[in-house]
Formats: C-alpha cells, sequence, structure tokens
C-alpha cells in the first residue's frame, strides 16, 4: 500500500484511492483563449499621443520651460501653492 505524506503541509498520510484525479482533456476538447492581449485606442487617442510624442511639440514645451527657470518666472507662488495641494490631496 502507498501513502503520501506532507501535501500542502499535511501531517498525516494519503492513501493512493483518497487523491483526486483530475481528468484528462485532449487538446481539441480544451476551450481556446488568445495567446496575447490586444489593445485598441481611439482616434482621439492616437492623435493625442501622436501630438505629445512628436519632437517639435516636446523640444519647444522644453524650450519655454528652461526660458521661464532662467528669467526666474517658473516657480511661481501659484504653481507651487497647485503642487502642495495636490500632494496633500494625495496623501489625505
Amino acid at each position: 500500500m502507498s501513502f503520501l505524506e506532507n501535501i500542502d503541509g499535511a501531517n498525516f498520510p494519503l492513501h493512493h484511492s483518497e487523491i483526486r484525479r483530475i481528468p484528462h482533456h485532449p487538446r481539441e476538447d480544451r476551450p481556446s483563449f488568445p495567446l496575447e492581449d490586444t489593445v485598441e485606442f481611439s482616434s482621439a487617442g492616437r492623435q493625442l499621443a501622436e501630438t505629445v510624442g512628436s519632437s517639435s511639440f516636446r523640444a519647444a514645451r522644453i524650450q519655454a520651460i528652461r526660458s521661464e527657470i532662467a528669467a526666474g518666472t517658473y516657480e511661481t507662488r501659484e504653481r507651487i501653492e497647485g503642487a502642495v495641494s495636490r500632494l496633500l490631496d494625495i496623501l489625505a
């Protein structure tokens, strides 16, 4: 008689007749699932991605921020208060 011990942390032996068998399903009986995920973006999403991702838009935004920093106008009281407010909302 064969016994299995310590299955899933159990401290008692199991007799082979107590083991539940899972039936085998041939491949053609198994449900078919897609092998990979797919994503579809709306036309507005694609347009936004193209606009934000374009190097000219990004370069212009970076240049504008650099100019504001150099002029000392980037860190305004309103921007700092807005950032602190958003941070406090996240932490609350």
